[in-house]
């Protein structure tokens, strides 16, 4: 077996991860016994800070104030919160979706910060929506989620992702920031090379014509896992303490623990993982900690509970 020396991947992984972010394309990566895999050395090939920035300070120039930011009450969007707030001074919509499986103290959290930061919040919880949205959770959990593009987290994201842009359109808005720690093009992973190095914008067209820019804000402004943790202990961020490596949602972990009790793969943490350790976000050495700390195994009075929920299609 080899294992890539810069990230954590390795021959024998199954690299489903790839096909998750780029499902149209044949994303592999090749390993050796003497450098680092194909893949991360075409990121350090295509990726340049200085571009990203300029990119990122060129994006919000444009945008029509205010800002929607995708927020989950999780690490990551709470620190492009922050730095929305605190280093580029952009006025912020943040929205976090409710689809029942976010706790109590997420939310209430979540509040807070948005006080504190003088972000305004929406806690969009529609209950009719709410409760189909988790039956249709409920019916793709019954087949134990077989790969990757049957994966909770994409369910979600479409579900919201539409209500979000039709909040947007209604409020006048054009942009999106998103607490996402990938890039959105790379000539290693888009199929050609123009432009020939890694981007954090795109745009999205509506079926009514109108144009959405999102921007990938930790990917652009290089906000590293480092950075991320200072920035919680200066706010005091309050971990919920899940069990996997979620901070704000317990489907993700439920969705492990499906999988591992039916004896399906379960290296999505390390090629996830190798990912961030590619894009910067984190170091080998902090990825491998991580990973370690994640093998102490799932609440499993919170699976239970969770599972319950999923059939009764109630909040947890």
């Amino acid at each position: 077996m080899h294992e890539c020396p810069t990230c954590l991947l390795t021959s024998e992984a199954s690299q489903d991860v790839f096909r998750f972010f780029w499902p149209d394309q044949e994303v592999r990566a090749a390993l050796s016994a003497d450098g680092p895999c194909s893949f991360c050395r075409d990121v350090a090939r295509y990726l340049d800070p200085a571009r990203l920035l300029a990119e990122r300070d060129a994006f919000f120039e444009r945008a029509r104030r205010p800002v929607f930011l995708a927020y989950s009450g999780g690490k990551d969007s709470t620190a492009a919160l922050h730095h929305l707030r605190r280093d580029l001074g952009v006025e912020v919509v943040a929205v976090l979706f409710d689809n029942g499986f976010i706790p109590d103290v997420v939310l209430e959290y979540a509040r807070s910060v948005c006080d504190r930061l003088d972000a305004e919040l929406v806690i969009d919880r529609e209950p009719v929506g709410r409760e189909r949205l988790q039956r249709g959770f409920a019916r793709r959990l019954q087949v134990a989620f077989r790969g990757p593009r049957n994966d909770v987290c994409t369910v979600c994201s479409k579900t919201f992702l539409r209500r979000f842009h039709r909040m947007m359109v209604e409020r006048g808005a054009d942009s999106i920031a998103l607490g996402n720690n990938f890039w959105s093009h790379s000539p290693h992973t888009s199929g050609h090379a123009d432009p020939p190095h890694m981007t954090a914008t795109w745009d999205r067209v509506l079926p009514g014509g109108e144009v959405l820019h999102n921007i990938n804000l930790p990917f652009a402004s290089r906000i590293t896992l480092a950075r991320t943790r200072a920035i919680l202990d200066e706010i005091g961020f309050h971990d919920a303490k899940f069990t996997g490596y979620t901070s704000n949602c317990v489907l993700s972990d439920f969705q492990d623990h499906v999988r591992a009790r039916d004896g399906q793969r379960t290296d999505w943490g390390r090629e996830y993982l190798s990912l961030e350790v590619s894009a910067g976000y984190v170091t080998r050495a902090e990825a491998l900690s991580m990973l370690d700390a994640s093998r102490a195994g799932p609440d499993e009075a919170l699976m239970a509970r969770i599972e319950a929920a999923l059939r009764s299609a109630r909040p947890i």
